[in-house]
Formats: structure tokens, sequence, C-alpha cells
């Protein structure tokens, strides 16, 4: 019969310092693929449910960003203009996914496109003032 050694010292320090390796690699990666992927940004559009365009944006997230057009409006008075959510695609509620979305590597790239389909579609979603009143002559 063989008897089992016992590690020493020296055999445990090895292998706690090759799992801290392993831990600092996982990190690295991690950090570099949030760099990566976080630097991007989604173009988006939201339908109405008659399918008619309401509103173009631009974010890092999509999701986080259609719950916050939710929260956000839920906090306005009835009637307000910029109290849309309700009146949008059913499947865009229900998803919390825009109808149409497009990624960009670049935040920049991003916002320009955003802004040349605002003024290309001129939804009337983008074109509701902070104080509530919708220009265009409308």
């Amino acid at each position: 019969m063989t008897r089992t050694e016992i590690p020493d010292w020296s055999d445990m320090a090895s292998a706690l310092c090759f799992a801290m390796v392993v831990i600092a690699l996982a990190m690295i990666a991690r950090w570099v693929a949030r760099g990566i992927f976080a630097r991007g940004h989604w173009v988006y559009e939201i339908d109405l449910a008659d399918g008619t365009l309401w509103y173009i944006g631009e974010c890092a997230d999509l999701k986080v960003r259609m719950r916050r057009h939710e929260t956000y409006q839920a906090k306005l008075p009835d009637g307000h203009p910029r109290k849309w959510w309700d009146d949008i695609d059913p499947n865009v509620r229900a998803s919390y996914m825009p109808n149409r979305y497009t990624w960009y590597h670049s935040k920049a790239v991003a916002k320009e496109i955003e802004r040349q389909r605002i003024r290309a579609k001129n939804p009337p979603g983008n074109r509701i003032k902070y104080k509530g009143v919708i220009s265009g002559g409308e």
C-alpha cells in the first residue's frame, strides 16, 4: 500500500498562484470585452400600433432604454404630449425591443445616423419639445 503524500506549503502556494492568474485573466478578458462592446451604440425606430413611425433614438442598451421610455412616461400626467408609450406597437411594449434597430461600433457614428434619420423621416415623437409643445406647425 502506498501512502498518500500530504501536499506541503509550496504546492499549495503554487496552486493558489495558478488560481489567481486564472481569475486575473478572466477579469482582463471581461474588461476587454466590455471595452470593445461598450463603445458601440444602437440606433432604433419605434412604430405606433398602426405601423406609423413615431420615434427614432440611439442608446447603448436597447432594453434599458425601452424601459426608461416606459418608466418616464408613466410619471407624466394623462394627456401630456410626451406620453406615447401606451400607443406604440404592442410587440414593442411586450418585448422591450424596438421595431427596427442597427448596431454601430462608434457612439459618434450612431448619434450622427440618428440625427440624419430624424431629419429625413421627421417622426412626431422627435418633434415634441421639452415644454410639451409639438413643433413643425402642428
